[in-house]
C-alpha cells in the first residue's frame, strides 16, 4: 500500500499511543489515511473522496487522527468493493456515543473477557453477535 501507511511507517511522528495502535492494526491489515483509502478505492466505488468523507463524518468507519493525519484501518472493509463489515457497523452503532474515535479504534485490539480474552478484530469473521454483545457491555460500563 505504499505511501498510504506512511503515517504509520514514521512512528517516531506517532504519539505513543496511535503508535501502539497502529502497531496493533498491522497484523489485521493495517492503517491507510483518508487519501490513501480513496485512492485504493479508485475503480471500486464512484466519487472515492466524497465516499470516504461520507464514512468519516457519519462516523460508519473506525478511524482516528495522529499527527495530522486521518488514519483508518483496513480490517473492517471488505476487498476489492471496500464495502464496511457488517460485524463492524453493528459495532460502530453499539460503541460510537460511549467513546471517542482512538477508544473506539482501540476497543478492537483490546482483549476482551467478553470473548474469551481474544481481541474482537481477530474474531469478526466468527464471533457473530457475542463480538456486538461485548460492544453493548463495554457501552453500558462506559456510560455508567
Amino acid at each position: 500500500m505504499g505511501s498510504a501507511l506512511q503515517a504509520c511507517a514514521e512512528p517516531y511522528l506517532l504519539s505513543a499511543r496511535a503508535a501502539a495502535l497502529c502497531a496493533a492494526l498491522e497484523a489485521y491489515g493495517g492503517v491507510v489515511t483518508g487519501d490513501g483509502l480513496s485512492h485504493l478505492m479508485t475503480g471500486s466505488v464512484e466519487q472515492p473522496i466524497s465516499t470516504v468523507a461520507r464514512l468519516l463524518i457519519a462516523r460508519k468507519v473506525v478511524w482516528f487522527q495522529a499527527h495530522g493525519q486521518t488514519l483508518i484501518p483496513m480490517f473492517q472493509f471488505h476487498v476489492p468493493d471496500y464495502v464496511v463489515r457488517t460485524t463492524v457497523r453493528s459495532i460502530l452503532v453499539e460503541l460510537t456515543d460511549a467513546f471517542d474515535d482512538i477508544e473506539i479504534a482501540e476497543w478492537f485490539v483490546t482483549p476482551s473477557l467478553l470473548l474469551k480474552g481474544e481481541v474482537p478484530v481477530a474474531v469478526l469473521d466468527r464471533c457473530g453477535t457475542s463480538i456486538i454483545d461485548a460492544a453493548r457491555a463495554d457501552r453500558f460500563v462506559a456510560l455508567g
